[in-house]
């Protein structure tokens, strides 16, 4: 997938370079992507997003 293939190869964007939306289409490529290795490899990102009021908490778990 080139979603996850940029993320890999670029690192993760910030919500402040792609927006809310942005962040939800990344979210959602890994929670549908095949296997879970990236969606947990990604997933402390989510939850940090999430403590610090920048993500609604349903958004990624």
């Amino acid at each position: 997938m080139y979603v996850i293939s940029a993320i890999e190869k670029c690192g993760m964007p910030s919500k402040q370079e792609i927006g809310k939306k942005g962040i939800s289409a990344i979210m959602m490529v890994l929670q549908h992507s095949d296997g879970t290795e990236y969606t947990f490899k990604y997933l402390p990102y989510f939850e940090a997003l999430a403590l610090k009021g920048e993500i609604e908490y349903e958004m990624w778990h």
